[in-house]
């Protein structure tokens, strides 16, 4: 599971980087909140790259001389002494970053968002991140029914969302039957619902 931290830039593309050590997940929030209220901030915080972990100012080297510095943020390329290239900020549209998998933070319009199941929002996780399951169809079973009337398998690894599944039965015009552990739960677009 991934962890994005953005902000909005004026031009409306999105700049971001991700924090990469799992066990700074919990209280990212809590940090974002009351260390980066500010849009100076947060650009100095981004400015840094790929972070190893999210401490409460970006200013000044992390510090390895009581094995664990909670006041600054360790960066990849700045303190792990690692290559620019793939550790730099990113750039994307506000759409392309919503797509991406994991935990996502964006400072926009002035406040920080989180980004839930059905959204952005501006309430943020208060201790720990909610559990995403790496892949939001785990355990579900998706048919079709193919030209015999057999209901056949619906490959497709593209989809990673209910709503990729309901646009790809819409898209294509064809019912989805939906299963979990060999039973029937629901149907998409079947003739029957609408």
């Amino acid at each position: 599971m991934s962890l994005y931290i953005g902000k909005q830039q004026e031009s409306e593309v999105i700049k971001y980087t991700s924090v990469s050590w799992t066990p700074f997940y919990n209280g990212v929030a809590s940090k974002l909140k009351n260390f980066y209220p500010t849009p100076k901030r947060v650009e100095a915080l981004l400015e840094l790259g790929n972070l190893v972990g999210l401490g409460a100012t970006p200013y000044g080297k992390y510090s390895w001389d009581e094995g664990y510095d909670c006041i600054h943020c360790r960066a990849e390329i700045r303190d792990d002494k690692e290559k620019k290239g793939k550790h730099l900020p990113r750039y994307s549209s506000e759409a392309e970053f919503l797509k991406l998998d994991g935990h996502l933070f964006l400072f926009k319009d002035d406040n920080w968002h989180y980004r839930y199941s059905d959204g952005l929002s501006t309430y943020l996780p208060e201790t720990e991140l909610p559990n995403l399951s790496e892949n939001s169809l785990e355990g579900l079973e998706f048919m079709q029914l193919n030209d015999k009337g057999e209901l056949s398998v619906l490959y497709a690894r593209e989809l990673k969302y209910w709503n990729d599944i309901v646009a790809k039965s819409n898209e294509e015009q064809i019912p989805i039957f939906v299963f979990r552990k060999g039973r029937l739960i629901t149907t998409i677009n079947h003739p029957l619902n609408q």
